[in-house]
């Protein structure tokens, strides 16, 4: 209807206190109408509540008057609502009012909306237009039903870019809105919907696979999405190899200070871009389902902030054939490069990978308050730049090789620990770089070391270490911690709460002798130090002694030192006493840990003797096999160290 609408109530009042004379003529013969001579006349229908009379000019104006029911509802007698009597006071209730003439255009500054609250004031629909706007409001009405049940499939692409055309803030009612193209976000704008389960874009195989984004965000300063996800099809895929390879789902890679309040991001190839400069990031809650990679943040130069990060199979985890492909190892959550402040408050994966990359920073240290590596191939892994982790976890059941965390460069720096389970790979791999732990718990189910260093520098300090044997896990034939090759181990006052009842293998295992190798001041609680025969260079005595003094076979406790001199016999050996007690004392031979010997050969060069055949000991004595009769009367000192 249109303002012909109106005319009832002007007629209503016109009947009350007309402008001219009124002469009321009626007719109660459906359709019939007296006639109508000179202004101000006005004939009434009885039966169908038509009306006409005569203005001031002597123009004929018609129309239908309404009646008021027994529920106080104002209505035409054809059944159109025009309002209802609630207090006294007409409440407009109409299926459709179009407002024609300068509202058409915007200005419908004349139809306003008064909110009850106290202060409220008029706002008009033109202020509310030029404030924000409804995607609604650029949606044809006929597509808006499938839209709020979840149903629509057709194209709402062009409409969305209408709406986003404006600049201004554009709301998202709930409902599902099917998209075929990019969606672009102007600068400083910024898009809100009713929550990320309820309002979500739907990205299907008519999709542009050459678009860059479903939602790239323009280079500038302040835009901002909330309470809207990003859902993709992937109904058609078995494997990883036929997965759809959607672009990403949002580039802000040259946005600065982009903000977002909550986002939920299901089924896509790759979540969220910022490869450049995305600094002043603002992120609350990221919940994002990616096959590729959940979220990339390299080249920032500022601050990333992000309250919480939390990559999970989100519209994946219903369909086995499409979470084996999530959890086939290759999935990364969440990868960091160059980002000139990092700060994250908590980064949680589910079987996927959260990666630093060859471009991570030094100085500036990107850091987590809490990092949870949840489930099998859910890993931590760093090749480059300074990392800060306040606390770290993982769970692992066992079925994959893989180090839960792993580390080939950088410095890393965490202040507790919690990893628990029984991971058939290393829990921690250290191939470079340094890597600090400063408490925690570290437990390992499987005959597997918990961690192991081969290059770079583990340190190890204050940590509860629990290998579990008996009937908590294998009796174990590995160290709990490992070192080997260039890599240096320092573990100091760190207590091994689990006693080696049934169990086996060192506590810990020094592969290499090295300088800066130090295990010291550790409670070892039945649990061995396994040396090489010769170990000299690095620091590994005056741990705590034990309960027992033998665990299958391995000395452990407090370590002394014993030092002999002497020269080599006519044949160029030598064997000299070591004076420990017979076997089975406290002090006895069984106790030897090893023995380290130089001799100077006959061009006086000093000689280590590492080779098990060239050194040994037995219950009194320690041999020594020189090079020979040319060796005779040449000096050898000897070290012994023993528990």
């Amino acid at each position: 209807m249109k303002n012909r609408l109106l005319a009832p109530l002007a007629m209503l009042l016109a009947l009350v206190a007309p402008a001219v004379a009124l002469e009321i003529k009626s007719d109660a013969r459906p359709g019939a109408l007296p006639p109508l001579t000179a202004p101000g006349e006005t004939a009434i229908n009885r039966a169908d509540g038509r009306f006409f009379y005569r203005d001031e000019a002597g123009n004929r104006v018609g129309g239908l008057l309404p009646d008021l029911d027994a529920n106080g509802y104002l209505k035409f007698r054809n059944g159109m609502v025009l309002g209802r009597n609630v207090g006294g006071k007409l409440v407009p209730q109409p299926e459709r009012i179009e407002i024609q003439g300068s509202g058409s255009n915007g200005d419908a500054s004349q139809l306003s909306v008064k909110p009850e609250a106290d202060g409220g004031q008029a706002y008009g629909l033109a202020e509310r237009m030029r404030d924000e706007v409804n995607v609604m409001a650029f949606i044809p009405p006929s597509r808006r039903t499938a839209i709020r049940d979840y149903s629509a499939t057709t194209d709402l692409t062009p409409y969305l870019r209408k709406a986003f055309a404006t600049g201004k803030r554009v709301r998202f009612p709930a409902g599902r809105y099917p998209v075929c193209d990019s969606v672009p976000l102007a600068s400083g704008q910024e898009v809100v919907g009713d929550g990320v389960v309820s309002t979500y874009l739907w990205v299907s195989s008519c999709f542009n696979m050459s678009a860059s984004a479903v939602v790239p965000v323009a280079t500038g300063d302040s835009s901002g999405w909330d309470g809207l996800g990003i859902r993709f099809d992937q109904s058609g895929a078995t494997n990883r190899a036929t997965l759809r390879r959607y672009p990403w789902a949002m580039d802000i890679s040259s946005a600065t200070r982009f903000k977002i309040g909550r986002i939920r991001i299901g089924a896509a190839w790759n979540g969220i871009r910022c490869v450049g400069n995305c600094g002043g990031f603002d992120g609350g809650h990221l919940e994002i389902g990616a096959f590729h990679t959940g979220a990339i943040f390299d080249g920032p130069l500022d601050f990333v902030h992000m309250n919480s990060g939390h990559s999970w199979p989100w519209d994946i985890a219903g369909r086995a054939e499409l979470m084996a492909a999530y959890t086939d190892g290759t999935t990364v959550g969440f990868e960091f490069g160059r980002v000139d402040g990092l700060d994250i408050k908590s980064l949680n994966t589910f079987s996927n990978k959260i990666v630093g990359n060859a471009n991570g920073n030094d100085g500036a240290a990107r850091q987590i308050a809490l990092m949870q590596l949840d489930g099998d191939n859910s890993t931590f892994e760093t090749v480059a730049g300074d990392w800060q982790i306040g606390l770290l976890s993982t769970t692992k059941s066992g079925e994959k090789h893989v180090p839960a965390v792993a580390s080939s460069a950088g410095n890393v720096n965490v202040a507790s620990i919690r990893f628990w389970g029984a991971n058939n790979g290393s829990y921690l791999r250290v191939t470079g770089g340094v890597f600090a732990i400063n408490g925690g718990t570290l437990e390992q189910r499987a005959d597997r070391p918990a961690a192991e260093v081969s290059g770079g520098r583990l340190v190890l300090t204050s940590a509860s270490l629990q290998p579990l044997v008996g009937s908590e896990g294998p009796a174990r034939t590995q160290a709990f911690v490992k070192q080997t090759g260039a890599g240096i181990l320092v573990a100091t006052g760190n207590t091994a709460t689990l006693k080696a009842n049934g169990g086996g293998g060192p506590l810990f295992e020094i592969g290499t002798d090295a300088p800066g190798n130090i295990v010291t001041e550790n409670v070892m609680s039945n649990w061995g130090l396994s040396l090489p025969a010769i170990a000299t260079s690095g620091t590994y005595g005056d741990n705590s002694v034990p309960a027992n003094p033998y665990v299958s076979g391995i000395a452990v406790g407090r370590e002394y030192v014993k030092r002999f001199t002497g020269t080599f016999d006519a044949s160029g050996n030598a064997v000299f006493p070591h004076g420990l007690p017979a076997s089975g004392s406290s002090q006895s031979v069984d106790r030897i840990v090893g023995v380290t010997a130089f001799g100077t050969d006959p061009n006086g060069f000093r000689r280590a003797y590492p080779q098990t055949r060239d050194l040994g000991w037995e219950n009194s004595n320690i041999a020594l096999a020189g090079g020979g009769a040319s060796f005779a009367g040449l000096p050898f000192v000897a070290t012994v160290r023993y528990r």
